[in-house]
């Protein structure tokens, strides 16, 4: 099916992230709720712990991915070295971890429908 993007507000938005990514749910939800999406994926930074992220990882981009009968919490956690003597930083990530998670999208009672379309949503 199609894959669609979604984007709610730009880099230079005053809207707190959390405050995005609640409207942006709402604006799938709706989506699917019509029946019109079979699959969506909320895509958005995080700071966390290293309790939850792993030893020296204190950011990650999390993907929140849910269709009508499957959804998880995947956290790519990564940090930024930064370069020595004028050379560039360098990115290093951490260990990918994958949740069960709860449904923000789609409702018990959408199993089943939707018309193929695919969303992702970054914020």
């Amino acid at each position: 099916g199609a894959v669609d993007f979604l984007r709610e507000e730009d880099e230079s938005t005053q809207v707190p992230l959390a405050e995005v990514y609640n409207l942006t749910c709402k604006s799938i939800r709706f989506q699917a709720e019509e029946g019109q999406l079979q699959a969506a994926a909320l895509v958005a930074p995080i700071q966390s712990d290293e309790k939850e992220l792993g030893e020296g990882f204190f950011q990650a981009i999390r993907v929140h991915l849910e269709m009508h009968d499957y959804c998880r919490l995947i956290f790519q956690p990564y940090r930024i070295e930064p370069g020595v003597g004028g050379e560039k930083g360098k990115l290093v990530m951490g260990n990918m971890v994958a949740t069960a998670a709860e449904h923000v999208v789609f409702g018990v009672d959408l199993r089943g429908s939707g018309d193929g379309r695919t969303i992702f949503s970054l914020t």
